[in-house]
Formats: structure tokens, sequence, C-alpha cells
């Protein structure tokens, strides 16, 4: 089941059922797909228009759009690879189990299913931070008449992050190595320690 070839109201009715995949991490990877596809708008609006006026257009409007065309294709990407992160933890608890050596395999498979399905949510939390700074830069010089999809941008990598940062960790829960834990909740607190205040500083410009 490859997600990023439904259609949108395919893709809804899957989150809808009961099947675990794709849940908040596959949607925290759109979200910030479409928050940054928001800003590849109003940087090519803003250019657009300078364009139309004969004017040059902004050398950071124009490496914005850049920055955010390949984020999203990223965004896109991760979309199907947390699905598929956490159908292989499913898949490691469907491991048999009637041996000692059998549980003791079973053990070590969810370990490093869980381990791996914490790469994704993380990079898409990662992502999403990363663009926060482009939105200001747009809030400034962009477009002023889409300065609206600026702001829905900010609260849609803001959903991004947090919904990456979520489901790494739930899945740190499944996690009994310590170090491997301490690591990533160091690097989670890293984004959201600053992450709701700078989004807040964001939609305060103009």
């Amino acid at each position: 089941m490859i997600l990023t070839e439904m259609s949108v109201m395919k893709f809804v009715d899957e989150v809808l059922s009961a099947n675990a995949v794709p849940g908040g991490g596959s949607v925290a990877a759109l979200s910030g797909s479409l928050g940054a596809s928001l800003l590849g708008m109003v940087c090519n609006i803003t250019i657009n228009k300078a364009t139309r006026k004969g004017v040059e257009p902004d050398y950071e409007v124009s490496s914005a759009l850049a920055k955010v065309s390949n984020a999203q294709r990223q965004f896109i990407g991760l979309i199907d690879s947390d699905s598929t992160a956490f159908s292989k933890v499913m898949d490691a608890f469907k491991l048999p189990k009637d041996s000692d050596e059998e549980k003791a395999a079973r053990k070590i498979a969810i370990e490093e299913a869980y381990k791996l399905a914490t790469k994704p949510p993380l990079a898409i939390s990662e992502l999403a931070f990363s663009l926060l700074e482009t939105a200001s830069i747009l809030m400034v010089k962009g477009d002023k008449n889409a300065l609206s999809d600026v702001k829905v941008a900010v609260k849609m990598l803001n959903s991004a992050v947090w919904g990456g940062v979520y489901n790494v960790e739930i899945n740190l829960d499944g996690i009994k190595d310590d170090a491997f834990n301490a690591h990533m909740r160091e690097m989670v607190t890293a984004i959201t320690v600053t992450i709701d205040n700078k989004c807040c500083d964001i939609l305060s410009l103009q």
C-alpha cells in the first residue's frame, strides 16, 4: 500500500479505519508537506509579482522556494516511511514465541523495530522545525495578500513538529536501551523547548 499514490479521499478513509497505519506519523508528514507547499505558493506569488513589475525577485524569497520545494518532497517520502516503519513493529510482535529461543529473538526484533520506527517521526519534526525560519522570512518579504497562507503554513508545521515528537515518544516507551532513549529524548527536547514560542513569534511578524 503506497499512501502517496492514493486520492485524498482514500487516504483520509484509511486514516479513519481501524488499521494502525497510516497513523499520526504519516498524518504529521502530510501536515508538513502541506505547510511546505503553502510556503512555496507564497514564494511563487511573490516572485511572479516582482517579475511582472520588471523587478529582480528577492534573493531570500527565491532561495526559500528551492528549500521548501525540496522539503515538500522529503515530507511526501516520510508519509510512507513512517507507516512502513511501524508496520515492521507490528510484524515483530507477530513472531513466534513458543520456545525460549523464539521469545528471545522476538524481544530483540521488537526492540530493533521500535528503534527504526523512531527515525521517520524524528525526521518529520526536524524538517518541519527547519522551515520555520523560512516562514519568518516570508512573513516579512512575502506578498502581503498571502500572509494568511504563511500563517496557516506555520500552524501546519507546528502540527508536524508535535506529531513527529509524539510518535517518537510513544515508540521510545517500547525500547529498553537507556542510552538510545536518552539520546532520542535529548534530540526531541531540543525541538520542543522552543517550537511553540518560535511559532508565536513568527505569527506576530508583519
